[in-house]
């Protein structure tokens, strides 16, 4: 009884504690990075038609931005970096498919996109030549399908906003490579090698 108890306890470890040899037929696929986010960003030109301080916060402006298909509310803090008369009739870049949210009650239908370092923010200015809806895109890269609304929960501008900057030459970039329209590249005044958000 001992000996068959003893038999039965061998063999259930011997079953199930031992490692198992696996084989594979061919050898696992190597892992592959993710797929670049940049192309569901719906990146355009905008040109500012009027600038008015938030009713409700200090650093904030409310801007009524044309981007070709419509004109946006957009809210920014750049307040503390530019005068009404800078902004207005200035050509910008704007993400159009963000999802519109309440910043201090007034909805803000897409974000500005800016340069900044420790001291500066300066506004991406495409071609002065640019219009209103004009495509921002960066050469190389697949320029779609965009994504009508991003999800926040997928987290696509924040995957794609390490990768943004300006180079030596202020001008705007993706993982290096310029960002342009049709009608050239898109620019900071001053700002080199700056990050861009």
């Amino acid at each position: 009884m001992i000996l068959q108890r003893a038999r039965h306890v061998c063999t259930h470890i011997s079953r199930n504690t031992l490692p198992r040899t696996r084989h594979f037929s061919t050898p696992p696929p190597p892992s592959t990075p993710a797929e670049d986010q940049f192309h569901r960003l719906d990146l355009r030109v905008g040109k500012i038609l009027s600038v008015a301080s938030h009713p409700s916060a200090d650093a904030l402006y409310v801007e009524t931005i044309d981007t070709g298909d419509k004109e946006r509310t957009i809210v920014s803090g750049l307040k503390r970096f530019y005068a009404v008369e800078d902004l207005e009739n200035k050509h910008v870049v704007v993400v159009c498919n963000m999802k519109p949210a309440k910043l201090r009650g007034i909805r803000s239908e897409g974000m500005l996109l800016a340069a900044f370092n420790t001291t500066l923010v300066e506004v991406l200015e495409p071609p002065s030549t640019s219009l209103p809806g004009d495509k921002v895109y960066a050469q190389g890269f697949p320029q779609g399908p965009i994504d009508t609304v991003l999800n926040p929960k997928r987290k696509v501008f924040e995957a794609c906003q390490p990768h943004l900057g300006t180079n030596g030459e202020g001008v705007a970039t993706y993982k290096g490579v310029p960002l342009q329209t049709d009608k050239g590249f898109v620019r900071v005044k001053s700002i080199l090698n700056g990050t861009v958000s």
